[in-house]
């Protein structure tokens, strides 16, 4: 049997090829761009209008304090040779806008139940916990393989590189499983840690009629595709189901 189920195995391949698209975007600009970070959903959505470069996270230390801002990495690595009117934004003002843009979506209460069954639904997979079950089996399985030909290279002799090859291999296999085995059980961590608050955003969408108050993550990866910074002022939100929504910023 297949030590990880077909699902699985798309849904890893689906990532990696959602991380690789992440590397180039265009070939005048001659920059890498951002790697992939889990820690803030703006590095995966927030984009320049202008040359299509993700935008980054950056730091600013002044007199008066530290400010978070969004810059442009084509302008932040190359000038405005490379990208000439991307806009640096506040932090504070992307989130503000976001969560107004997603307001105007939830003036409907049809909208706070769609978000809910998203979260939901996305959330409460445990999808490694087979997966994970399956590579102990396997584990099990390459230990006494391993053991097998440890005995069958003794008999024939310590000078012997009969077994050397196929010892190598359950090796290889073994150390690879054993990696994949902690990648799971991060996940499945995460995972749990993600139910717990997709359990109260449901209750405050139940509650709440004002619709939401703050930049939240999760929300926004549930239902958020893609923002689009079109000038100083002005985002182009886009939803997962298609809607588009331009917001001053």
């Amino acid at each position: 049997p297949a030590i990880i189920d077909r699902l699985t195995f798309q849904r890893v391949q689906e990532e990696m090829a959602r991380r690789s698209s992440l590397k180039k975007v265009s070939a005048a600009a001659k920059t890498e761009l951002a790697k992939y970070s889990g820690k803030y959903i703006l590095t995966e959505l927030l984009s320049c209008g202008d040359c299509g470069s993700p935008y980054r996270r950056v730091t600013w230390t002044r007199p008066e304090g530290k400010k978070i801002v969004w810059r442009c990495i084509n302008r932040l690595e190359n000038g405005k040779k490379f990208c000439k009117d991307a806009p640096t934004l506040e932090e504070s003002r992307i989130h503000t806008a976001v969560v107004s843009a997603m307001n105007e979506m939830f003036s409907q209460k049809t909208m706070k139940s769609l978000l809910k069954d998203s979260i939901l639904s996305a959330l409460t997979e445990k999808g490694g916990e087979t997966s994970i079950a399956a590579i102990e089996s396997r584990l099990t399985e390459l230990r006494d393989q391993q053991y097998h030909l440890l005995q069958l290279a003794a008999a024939v002799g310590a000078d012997s590189t009969q077994y050397d090859e196929e010892l190598k291999k359950v090796s290889m296999e073994f150390s690879a499983l054993v990696a994949k085995r902690s990648e799971l059980e991060k996940k499945q961590q995460d995972m749990e840690q993600a139910d717990a608050r997709a359990d109260q955003i449901a209750a405050e969408l139940d509650t709440v009629d004002t619709g939401i108050t703050q930049f939240d993550e999760v929300a926004v990866r549930q239902l958020v595709s893609a923002v689009k910074v079109l000038s100083a002022e002005k985002l182009l939100i886009r939803f997962k189901d298609g809607i588009e929504i331009e917001q001053i910023i």
